[in-house]
């Protein structure tokens, strides 16, 4: 029963280890799209499109890793009531379970570990960079609005009348 708990769970961290991978490209590519972008791009709807898609398949990722660490947390609990430690430690499991799995629960974690890693770091490069990009594009807007606002400033909303000039005087 043990050697299946921790062989679910090393599956589970295997899953999530894949899918930190293929965020982890996306999160690459992302990033080499916003180093390579130009100002005419900020202002064009690809910058959008490109946000959008990356900030959705965000999202479904971090919901499967969510629904995963629940199932994870679930093991663990079980793996603890089997083995009667309070908490889930690899250490205690050691001892109890066949070299090859606790050798493949603990890669699976270390690489997972790794990744998640990986990630926070991308996040703390990336996050900075779409907030100085959104301001840009602010600054830009606002710019348009301003030349907006002096050339009505300067240039008559309606048509010009005509207007009689006597030339007898």
């Amino acid at each position: 029963m043990l050697e299946k708990l921790v062989k679910d769970l090393t599956e589970l961290y295997t899953e999530d280890f894949l899918d930190y991978q293929e965020l982890l490209g996306k999160m690459n590519t992302f990033r080499s799209f916003l180093d390579n972008m130009e100002m005419k791009e900020r202002l064009d709807e690809r910058l959008e499109q490109a946000l959008s898609a990356f900030s959705a398949y965000r999202d479904e990722s971090f919901v499967r890793f969510r629904e995963r660490a629940v199932k994870s947390q679930t093991i663990q609990e079980k793996i603890c009531s089997e083995t009667g430690n309070g908490t889930f430690g690899l250490l205690a499991l050691q001892p109890r379970i066949s070299k090859l799995s606790y050798e493949a629960l603990l890669a699976a974690g270390q690489s997972l570990q790794r990744h998640r890693q990986e990630v926070l770091e991308l996040d703390r490069i990336i996050i900075p960079r779409l907030q100085m990009e959104l301001e840009a594009v602010k600054l830009e807007l606002h710019r348009f609005q301003n030349v907006l606002t002096t050339r009505n400033a300067y240039h008559q909303k309606g048509t010009a009348e005509a207007r009689f000039i006597n030339k007898l005087k």
